[in-house]
């Protein structure tokens, strides 16, 4: 098997110094932070439809209880 990857666009959140907690999570299960370049909007595009998947078939078929 390959290796694994997660792709982020480069936002804030990906942006600090150093190993960021994200990054070190992905690094517990080998998956390696992949970050779009600048004004990519082939990747930005992916990621969006991405979480809009994530949003319409997890997240609205949901019934959460607190």
């Amino acid at each position: 098997m390959g290796a694994e990857g997660m792709l982020t666009d480069q936002g804030a959140i990906h942006e600090l110094r150093g190993t960021t907690r994200f990054e070190r999570e992905l690094g517990k299960d080998r998956v390696k932070h992949i970050k779009s370049q600048t004004a990519s909007s082939d990747d930005d595009r992916k990621m969006e439809r991405f979480w809009k998947t994530i949003y319409e078939e997890f997240l609205l078929r949901r019934s959460w209880e607190f």
